[in-house]
């Protein structure tokens, strides 16, 4: 339930199950679902490491409290955990040559697509020691990670958000797990040779 099986994106702690998805607190992973109705906003996760989390129920549809709410009941969760370590590596030279621009190709609304197309192109700035994924469209929104190893990303928080996979038909692909929480699938432009293409799962 927590992890798709039909690839080999089980391997991606951030992944995505059947309404299960990944999302951090004070640098600590949990796993859940949210949502809304009218006049009601809720909240149920869990942390597979440590074995605690919490729902909440409110019958109010206001954002800033539900956001102060859930940050109270996280910091005081995290105080009884470990703090995270970050550990940065050096990026590895085959993944610095993957710099270029990205197109999903997977929308979350099929009528919308062909607005998609336009705005939703993205370029990935990859150097020795961070990698910059930034939109055209708006122009102000940019993510920086750093690389940990063996193919996994961390955001400044030192959380992990981006893990490199390859398939068993050696096809390049990474899943992030955005801000956002939404994820989708990147093709790089013109990339398309010997069957092999790059791309990006967010």
């Amino acid at each position: 339930m927590e992890h798709s099986e039909s690839t080999n994106l089980n391997q991606f702690a951030a992944g995505y199950g059947i309404a299960n998805f990944s999302k951090y607190y004070q640098g600590h992973r949990y796993r859940g679902h949210d949502g809304a109705l009218t006049g009601w906003m809720y909240e149920l996760v869990y942390s597979p490491k440590h074995k605690t989390g919490f729902v909440m129920l409110l019958n109010s549809e206001h954002p800033a409290a539900y956001r102060a709410l859930t940050l109270l009941i996280s910091k005081a969760l995290a105080n009884s955990y470990a703090k995270p370590e970050f550990a940065q590596s050096k990026i590895p030279e085959k993944l610095i040559a993957q710099s270029g621009y990205y197109q999903y190709i997977n929308p979350r609304n099929e009528k919308q697509f062909f607005l998609e197309r336009l705005i939703a192109t993205r370029k990935l700035t990859v150097t020795p020691d961070s990698a910059n994924f930034s939109s055209l469209l708006p122009a102000n929104w940019q993510r920086t990670l750093y690389y940990s190893e063996q193919g996994k990303w961390l955001n400044p928080q030192g959380e992990e958000v981006w893990h490199l996979l390859m398939t068993p038909s050696k096809v390049n692909y990474c899943t992030m797990l955005t801000w956002s929480l939404n994820r989708f699938l990147y093709f790089k432009h013109g990339l398309i040779k010997s069957s092999q293409f790059h791309g990006y799962y967010f």
